[in-house]
């Protein structure tokens, strides 16, 4: 304790009064190739641009995540050229898993040999 206590008092003297050396930085914004390549995605998938654009922060699995089982399907309602569709996909042999994060607020899905295209989720 005794040398944390030396160090500060140096790093006083020399006008750096800070504790951690380390300066934590907000998030960078995404890549201007990625938000392209996003609207070109969403345009495509939905046959429309879209009507905004917010950035929002995306959780990560973290180090540890539990499983809860392989991904037998997946449904969704969106929006395509102004009309509503309610889709359902089945996954074949190649089923993804999904996972939570370890303090279970949030659901992730991992593997599988699936994309999403124009078309919606193929694989």
């Amino acid at each position: 304790m005794k040398r944390k206590r030396k160090a500060l008092a140096r790093r006083r003297a020399r006008g750096r009064a800070s504790v951690s050396p380390r300066v934590k930085r907000n998030p960078a914004p995404a890549p201007n190739a990625a938000l392209r390549e996003a609207i070109e995605r969403f345009t495509g998938f939905r046959a429309q641009p879209p009507k905004s654009i917010r950035r929002e922060r995306i959780p990560t699995p973290g180090r540890v995540v539990f499983e809860l089982g392989e991904l037998l399907m997946v449904g969704y309602a969106t929006v395509r050229a102004g009309k509503r569709y309610n889709y359902r996909h089945d996954f074949g042999k190649a089923r993804p898993l999904l996972v939570a994060s370890s303090d279970g607020r949030h659901l992730f899905i991992l593997g599988g040999g699936y994309k999403v295209t124009n078309d919606g989720i193929v694989g």
